[in-house]
């Protein structure tokens, strides 16, 4: 699937950004994943939410550099699935990305306490995996 028929089954909207919109979502997520390596006494919940939180600008931000963003506020699986065709991230990444939206989800809504440390840990290691690659994608 592309992007034009995203929009055409209405999940994306056309969408002229700034660069400045698209540099200010770079840099929020870089602070997401500065702040959850550095703050002491931040349980994994809140690392996982500053990951995930990072990963979603960066998806928002590749979605913006191609011309579009999401029709409806706060839809979260069409950002993360559109790096497969932003930036061309792998499906098996998104597929994990999408995994940390759903454990975000649990946390937020259930129990912080199912947010295992490992988990918190690859979630960030995955962000800024991902933001290094966006970096890149947004240079060329």
């Amino acid at each position: 699937m592309s992007l034009e028929m995203w929009e055409k089954n209405r999940w994306i909207d056309i969408h002229s950004p700034t660069d400045g919109e698209v540099t200010a979502l770079v840099e929020t997520a870089e602070h997401a994943i500065s702040q959850a390596e550095t703050l002491d006494g931040l349980s994994s919940a809140w690392k996982m939410k500053m990951a995930y939180d990072a990963i979603l600008c960066c998806a928002r931000a590749c979605l913006f550099r191609s011309g579009y963003r999401v029709s409806r506020t706060g839809d979260h699986y069409h950002e993360i699935q559109s790096l497969e065709l932003t930036a061309r991230i792998a499906s098996k990444t998104v597929d994990a990305f999408d995994g940390f939206r759903q454990r975000r989800n649990a946390a937020t809504y259930e129990s912080f306490e199912i947010i295992s440390e490992d988990e918190a840990v690859n979630a960030l290691v995955e962000a800024k995996r991902l933001l290094e690659n966006v970096k890149s994608w947004l240079n060329q």
